[in-house]
């Protein structure tokens, strides 16, 4: 049902919270989510709440297999208060370093 999602994120290291920061858009939903976390062991945890269509919940995006290739992104919700569920996986790549251009 999400096919055709397009998104657009950004995080950054906020020193003086010691913590990572993520703002977050896409076309799913008019809002901006805006999330914190850390690195638990080799992935990277980011985590925000907040009202969706009237009602309260918790998300949980998961970063791992980061290397120079890409990562793998897992997002977990939690609606009104109940368990987290998987709602996405993204896998993430590299696009291949466009072509040079001839010389001349």
């Amino acid at each position: 049902p999400m096919h055709g999602m397009k998104g657009h994120g950004i995080i950054a290291w906020d020193g003086e919270a010691k913590a990572y920061k993520q703002a977050w858009t896409d076309s799913m939903a008019p809002m901006m989510v805006m999330s914190t976390g850390a690195w638990e062991g080799d992935t990277l945890v980011l985590r925000s709440e907040g009202t969706m269509m009237g009602k309260a919940y918790k998300e949980r995006d998961t970063f791992s297999g980061m290397g120079p290739e890409g990562f793998t992104l897992t997002v977990e919700m939690s609606m009104d208060g109940g368990p987290f569920q998987k709602a996405l996986t993204l896998l993430q790549h590299r696009l291949p370093d466009p072509p040079k251009p001839a010389a001349k």
